[in-house]
């Protein structure tokens, strides 16, 4: 306290509210700590997806992939960092806090370390560097389970709770995908089931739900006996309405499958109609499906930098969306048991149109993190047999991040075909149609990454992506309500239609 004029140089300030949820020092803000509590979740991932594996290697950079040892004590010592969604990032809401909110609102911790490499830059830890990762991820059961009597457990008692915070699940990376990622994924799996056999490990199938990448996250995870795979979509509301029964046909065994992240993209009730469709088909496949959360949770409405969320807020309130409304009551009404049921004499199923030409829009082309090359573009009115366009090149840079829209289709019914090339760079090429409004490439569907291996697991509702790693020849018919696709050598991707964008990479 000063008693004369003067300057105070201030080192540290914090603007968090007082009044904390349970009255926890440095604990979570009431009012959003309560809509989650209200809830009532079984489980909470933390800290995040892309939060924690983007940045350099090097502990000390203020860049660095996110390390759990510096989110504890004083707030002040927590060194800050600058995170993957561009934001200074003070490290005030740390491990401990987690741990110990997860507690009071009943829900196991599910924490996501990263492991030593960063998906967006390719930086890659080996030696003594990697095995510093290793480290982390044994000391973090350490500090959540053991004792006084070890080095970790005697600081948590430290911080304030002498009893265990009983961590069953660990996350290892974060839609990683590649050998690089692997090769360490494997590190650090062996030495957590070696020393710290109770704990669930949890490997991820990358970014798409489903592809190449997909099925080698899967084919690495079985390969060293992880017991759970964490997958990843975010998809328009016809995605997860066509998509209710993908798990009924997965295996009874491990690993078994952690929904860690997804979302219909938006917060209508529509929205949250699709995703309750979804979650209703996630408990009726519980045999294959263990774990399932929506992503995110909270956004600052005065700085979004991702849609949709499911508790929007600002400095003064908070307010729920229709699809929180959705995951409270499924997580209050779970079921225990399940009715078989039968219908008999049942009308044959009647698709219901947007209107009699719902497949009219515009086309559009885009290379996505590529240079790409189209060829022999035809466009054809399957009714009058008539060519509505003939194009023999067009070209594409990586720099552009929007589609083009060089053609538009009035007719009910027609043809699609073309050669798309990847010239260069590591992402591939899209194809929309049936795109509306004055916006096409804003109305032509919100695109979610899915690397497909069409053979096997295509869905190409409407902000469906389709990847594929070759030069490729594709042919799309548009019939009414109906849509077939092939891309290569005659592989069928039959889907009920409505105005979509269809995409395929290379």
């Amino acid at each position: 306290m000063m008693n004369k004029a003067g300057c105070i140089h201030v080192a540290f300030a914090s603007l968090f509210p007082a009044e904390t949820f349970r009255g926890r020092r440095n604990g979570m803000r009431k009012d959003l700590a309560e809509l989650l509590a209200a809830m009532h979740p079984k489980f909470m991932r933390f800290p995040g997806g892309c939060l924690v594996h983007t940045g350099s290697l090097n502990r000390q950079d203020r860049d660095s992939l996110y390390r759990w040892k510096d989110t504890l004590g004083a707030v002040e010592h927590r060194p800050a960092r600058k995170n993957r969604w561009g934001y200074h990032q003070t490290m005030g809401l740390g491990y401990y806090e987690y741990f110990q909110f997860c507690e009071d609102i009943g829900a196991k911790p599910l924490p996501v370390i990263p492991a030593g490499y960063d998906p967006h830059h390719h930086f890659a830890a080996e030696g003594e560097l990697l095995e510093e990762y290793v480290q982390d991820a044994l000391d973090l059961v350490e500090f959540a389970n053991c004792g006084a009597d070890t080095h970790w457990g005697k600081l948590r008692c430290e911080l304030g709770h002498p009893s265990p915070f009983g961590l069953e699940y660990l996350g290892i990376g974060n839609e990683e995908e590649g050998e690089a990622f692997y090769e360490r994924y494997r590190v650090i799996h062996r030495a957590l089931r070696e020393h710290c056999p109770e704990i669930r490990l949890i490997g991820t199938s990358g970014p798409f739900a489903a592809g190449y990448w997909y099925d080698r996250g899967w084919e690495e995870a079985c390969r060293e006996g992880a017991d759970l795979v964490d997958e990843h979509y975010y998809m328009a509301p016809q995605w997860f309405i066509s998509n209710s029964r993908r798990y009924d046909h997965f295996a009874e065994k491990p690993p078994y499958v952690f929904v860690g992240e997804y979302a219909s993209k938006g917060n209508r009730w529509y929205n949250a109609l699709a995703e309750a469709c979804f979650m209703t088909g996630l408990q009726n496949a519980s045999h294959a499906v263990k774990l399932a959360c929506y992503a995110p949770l909270f956004c600052n409405v005065d700085y979004q930098d991702w849609k949709p969320d499911l508790i929007w807020y600002d400095n003064h309130q908070a307010v729920v969306t229709p699809n929180y409304h959705v995951q409270k009551l499924f997580m209050e009404h779970q079921g225990d048991w399940l009715l078989s049921q039968e219908m008999e004499d049942m009308p044959e199923a009647v698709i219901a149109s947007v209107g009699q030409n719902d497949l009219a829009g515009g086309i559009g082309l885009e290379a996505e993190h590529a240079k790409v090359r189209y060829r022999n573009i035809v466009i054809v009115d399957d009714h009058t047999g008539e060519t509505l366009y003939h194009v023999d090149e067009i070209c594409l840079d990586r720099a552009r991040s929007d589609p083009r829209f060089p053609f538009y289709v009035d007719a009910a019914d027609y043809t699609i075909s073309m050669e798309a090339e990847r010239i260069s760079g590591g992402g591939g090429f899209a194809v929309y149609f049936a795109a509306c409004g004055d916006n096409s490439a804003k109305n032509a569907g919100n695109v979610a990454e899915n690397n497909i291996n069409i053979a096997k697991k295509a869905s190409i509702l409407r902000g469906t992506t389709l990847m594929l790693k070759r030069t490729t020849s594709m042919l799309f018919t548009a019939a009414g309500r109906f849509s077939g696709g092939w891309a290569g050598a005659a592989t069928r991707i039959p889907r009920l239609l409505r105005s979509f964008a269809a995409r395929l990479l290379s």
